[in-house]
């Protein structure tokens, strides 16, 4: 015999968490990685504060669409630092998403990491200048 599932009015619902957008930002981060857990967003591996703020933001109350930023698909929040490093970099971004050999060697750390980022070529584990350099050389024009 097959157990039956018991029926759904039986069975109480998980009640989510509710919090604002102004809560995120002064939330402790036990409490974040807590809510990211509860609502099955919860990343691997080490993350920041603001990996997970961003996690959460589509899910506070009184969220705009223009907050859900973060695609929800992805694992992580690897994509949000990578959007708002990019938009928020000075002069040392040339036009576009493109980049000299020449260019790259004057990079700063921050800008070499987001690229690596957004061309999905991050090295893992400790890198130096370099290993951002050489595994962004095949997208440079």
């Amino acid at each position: 015999q097959v157990a039956q599932p018991p029926p759904a009015s039986s069975v109480p619902k998980k009640v989510l968490p509710s919090f604002t957008l102004e809560e995120l930002q002064t939330m402790p981060i036990s409490k974040l990685k807590n809510h990211c857990l509860q609502y099955g967003r919860m990343p691997h591996g080490p993350v920041e504060r603001t990996d997970l703020v961003n996690l959460l933001k589509p899910f506070a109350t009184g969220a705009r669409s223009t907050l859900t930023t973060a695609p929800a698909t992805l694992p992580g929040a690897v994509p949000a630092p990578a959007s708002t490093a990019a938009s928020t970099a000075p002069a040392a971004k040339p036009e576009g998403d493109g980049f000299s050999l020449e260019e790259l060697k004057t990079m700063s750390m921050k800008m070499l990491k987001t690229f690596c980022l957004r061309h999905k070529v991050m090295p893992h584990g400790p890198v130096e200048k370099c290993d951002l350099q050489k595994a962004l050389e095949p997208f440079a024009r």
